[in-house]
C-alpha cells in the first residue's frame, strides 16, 4: 500500500492525494497529475508500511516513461 503526498513546509502540514495499492494505480494517478498540475514536482510517494518516501515524480518519468500528454493523445485515450 503506498499514498501520494504532498508537504506545505510553510504550514508544516502534509496533504494525501492519493492512496492506492498496486503500479496501476500508481501510474493512473501520475498521469492525472502529471497532465493536470502546475508542478506535479512536489509529490512524494510513500509506502504506508515502512514509512519510507521517494520522488514521486521521477519514478514516474524515469522508469514508468509517463510525460505529459497533448490533447490529441488525451482524446485517443
Amino acid at each position: 500500500m503506498f499514498r501520494i503526498i504532498s508537504l506545505n513546509y510553510k504550514r508544516r502540514e502534509n496533504t494525501v492525494w492519493y492512496t492506492g495499492e498496486t503500479t496501476d494505480d500508481f501510474k493512473v494517478f501520475m498521469q492525472y497529475a502529471i497532465d493536470g498540475m502546475n508542478n506535479p514536482e512536489i509529490l512524494i510517494l510513500e509506502n504506508i508500511e515502512t514509512g519510507v518516501t521517494y520522488d514521486a515524480y521521477k519514478i514516474a518519468t524515469e522508469l514508468y516513461w509517463i510525460k505529459k500528454r497533448t490533447f490529441e493523445e488525451k482524446m485517443r485515450g
